[in-house]
């Protein structure tokens, strides 16, 4: 008798640790799930700047993609440009799938937070770090959200976003990250020409401690780009192709093998077929 007792407890216990373990997968499934659709953890979409931002793979172990030709992004003002103060409206997602999640926040050329998001439907707004960020609140293909611009002109804006295209399956696993960037001009400096927006948004210095070259610029469309460097008399000494990149902000460190004397040289960005020349002192 004594025997059947001892049995009797043994397999309860059993059957609660059994239980246990099962209700603590359940609950981690569900608290993953859960997680999934009302929203990323914030600081997760690509931005640059203070503080430095992660994106989607942090979490999820999917692959990495441009989001140009992907992700859908509209904005109400056709002509991609706001005036401060007024409130415009934004679209994202992507067709066809109703498992897509989503992160945005908007900077100047300071990588500080300009303007005011809002939220709409399925959609959240919170503040981190100083940050405006507007994110879904549960899955769908497409949402759509509100911004006031800033209050004075802020020179020009990009919108940085971290898309997911879910693959549904109840994990993190095999899902498809897209980061993208849409640029908002100021309405205020609309009537100066392309060629001129453009060579605002390009710096370029050179660091003679470390002998390098510092190329910052903001691209106004999707590019091709090469540098070149001449020396004062027309000489072309270096070619460097620097490929094809997406709008929106992008730097480049360039060490040079042909320069054989320091001096003042010629150092010519050429965007598509535009060319931005600086007068640059090289050592």
């Amino acid at each position: 008798m004594f025997k059947n007792y001892i049995l009797v407890i043994v397999i309860i216990s059993i059957g609660g640790i059994l239980l246990s373990i099962s209700d603590n997968k359940v609950e981690k499934y569900h608290q993953d799930i859960l997680e999934y659709e009302v929203g990323a953890p914030l600081s997760k979409t690509g931005a640059p700047g203070v503080p430095n931002e992660g994106n989607c793979t942090q979490c999820h172990s999917g692959s990495v993609q441009s989001a140009l030709g992907n992700v859908e992004i509209t904005f109400s003002n056709q002509f991609d440009e706001y005036n401060a103060g007024q409130t415009y409206d934004f679209t994202i997602g992507k067709s066809n799938n109703m498992f897509n999640g989503f992160e945005l926040t908007i900077l100047n050329s300071f990588n500080n937070y300009s303007g005011t998001l809002i939220s709409g439907t399925n959609s959240e707004v919170l503040l981190n770090s100083d940050r405006g960020y507007v994110r879904q609140t549960s899955m769908a293909d497409f949402w759509t959200f509100s911004w006031t611009a800033p209050s004075q002109n802020m020179g020009t804006l990009i919108a940085y976003f971290a898309f997911n295209e879910s693959n549904n399956d109840g994990t993190t696993n095999g899902d498809v990250i897209y980061l993208g960037q849409y640029v908002i001009s100021s309405s205020t400096t609309s009537t100066i020409s392309e060629y001129e927006k453009q060579d605002q948004k390009i710096s370029i210095f050179f660091d003679r401690n470390s002998s390098e070259l510092n190329l910052k610029y903001t691209l106004i469309k999707s590019s091709n780009l090469q540098l070149n460097v001449s020396d004062l008399s027309g000489k072309l000494i270096e070619i460097i192709d620097l490929g094809e990149e997406s709008y929106g902000f992008h730097s480049n460190v360039i060490k040079f093998n042909n320069i054989e004397s320091e001096g003042i040289y010629i150092v010519s960005l050429i965007v598509n077929n535009n060319v931005y020349n600086r007068k640059i002192y090289l050592k």
